[in-house]
């Protein structure tokens, strides 16, 4: 059993992958999802340097992931005259970007993809190191195949990069149960910060990881898990 145990952590995330880009034409060559252009068009923005966001009630970083994607993919491009000179990125869903708009939203959403099949790695890994690695290969079957993370990865919106951020949280929160060293909530905070930055409710977090300070092996009193 333990010599199958790659060979099905491979087939589970292939089988994440596989749910993940089934249907993600959905729509195309247009934006039927109601929130993939409050992404992507702050997307497009970052390219021509302009990084106001459309909207303050969702966070900014994974419209500045796509962003920072799109002007590498752009920049790229452009070494091979791909865009004219006068291409405007900031001009959003209007005739001169028509002849793009297909492959940006499918670009956006391809990195959601990748980002949600990344997730199952992660959670295997959490149930593995939390327990062992049956669990972990249990976790990851459940996640890789469950509807909402599989239906979620399919468009460029938050969700999936914010399930990212709270498994590595959890992960790394395991460090301060069993070590409980400075730099292991060090990295628990810029996890946490970065999963907030995504979408405002990761901000949670904050309960299990304090949980987790509360049962450290470093303290052996109440008094000293109250501190």
């Amino acid at each position: 059993m333990p010599k199958l145990q790659p060979a099905l952590l491979i087939l589970i995330v292939l089988g994440s992958f596989g749910l993940r880009v089934w249907g993600i034409t959905f729509g195309l060559p247009f934006a039927y999802h109601p929130d993939e252009q409050q992404y992507i068009l702050p997307g497009l923005g970052v390219v021509s340097g302009n990084f106001e966001p459309i909207a303050y009630y969702n966070p900014t970083l994974y419209p500045y992931f796509i962003g920072l994607v799109y002007t590498l993919t752009y920049l790229g491009l452009r070494l091979f005259g791909a865009f004219p000179d006068f291409f405007d990125l900031n001009s959003g869903w209007s005739q001169s970007m028509q002849p793009w708009i297909t492959g940006l939203i499918f670009l956006a959403r391809y990195l959601t993809v990748a980002v949600g099949v990344l997730t199952t790695v992660v959670v295997y890994q959490l149930g593995r190191r939390a327990y062992s690695r049956p669990t972990g290969l249990a976790a990851a079957i459940i996640f890789g195949l469950a509807f909402l993370p599989a239906r979620e990865a399919h468009f460029a919106v938050s969700d999936a990069p914010t399930a990212l951020g709270v498994a590595v949280t959890l992960y790394l929160t395991l460090n301060i149960v069993r070590r409980g060293h400075w730099s292991d909530y060090v990295g628990v905070g810029v996890a946490l910060g970065l999963s907030a930055a995504t979408k405002y409710t990761a901000a949670l977090l904050i309960v299990p990881v304090g949980v987790a300070h509360l049962v450290s092996r470093r303290y052996t009193t109440w008094p000293q898990r109250l501190l």
